[in-house]
């Protein structure tokens, strides 16, 4: 799985002039600033950036740091936390490794 990502960062071979897609990794503080709000302003630049990119990949650990801070420090209801998790999945710009193992795990 991985190298599939991988081989999408590497540059083309010598010779070739077609440019490599570029996947961006999702930060944590980026999701949680736009889901909670918190601190103001850096919500509003997190939440702009999350509207401009393109494509960004959203790794299984971020997800499941975003969901245990929202649980332990913001003290979100855990029905909300799998409310603001699927939302983040539903972005047109997120992509995951395996689209159908976080959407599982938050089911559960």
């Amino acid at each position: 799985m991985w190298r599939d990502v991988i081989k999408g960062l590497e540059a083309p071979p010598a010779g070739q002039d077609q440019v490599a897609p570029l996947t961006a990794f999702v930060d944590f503080n980026l999701l949680i600033r736009h889901l909670t709000g918190d601190p103001p302003d850096m919500a509003r630049r997190a939440t702009a950036l999350i509207r401009e990119v393109d494509e960004m990949l959203l790794a299984d650990l971020i997800l499941a740091e975003i969901i245990y801070v929202l649980e332990s420090f913001y003290q979100v209801a855990r029905h909300e936390v799998a409310r603001l998790a699927g939302a983040v999945l539903a972005f047109p710009s997120i992509r995951t490794i395996d689209p159908a193992l976080p959407l599982r795990a938050i089911e559960v």
